[in-house]
């Protein structure tokens, strides 16, 4: 069979099957490219975002740094447990 040439759909295909095959190089400069894709700046204001909401509904609750955390790591999702009421200590027990 003759050798098809590379054209312009097979060479992401030859570079992402090279990385697949352990090429560090390949691999670590297709992640890069990746990486320069994301919107960056919308990413992390969004997450700063909804870590203030989380700490805004947490400090109305007496949780400001859990809310925070919650906020900042599960986003809106994070919302509800930022806002749940603080836990009620056992009373003492008697001597």
């Amino acid at each position: 069979m003759p050798a098809v040439p590379a054209g312009p759909q097979q060479l992401p295909e030859r570079i992402l099957d090279a990385a697949l095959q352990g090429d560090q190089d390949t691999y670590w400069r297709l992640l890069g490219q990746w990486l320069q894709t994301l919107p960056w700046t919308g990413l992390i204001l969004s997450t700063l975002g909804c870590g203030l909401v989380g700490a805004w509904l947490g400090r109305r609750h007496g949780r400001l740094w859990a809310g925070l955390g919650w906020g900042l790591l599960l986003g809106p999702f994070g919302w509800p447990l930022a806002a749940r009421n603080p836990r009620r200590k056992p009373p003492p027990l008697p001597r």
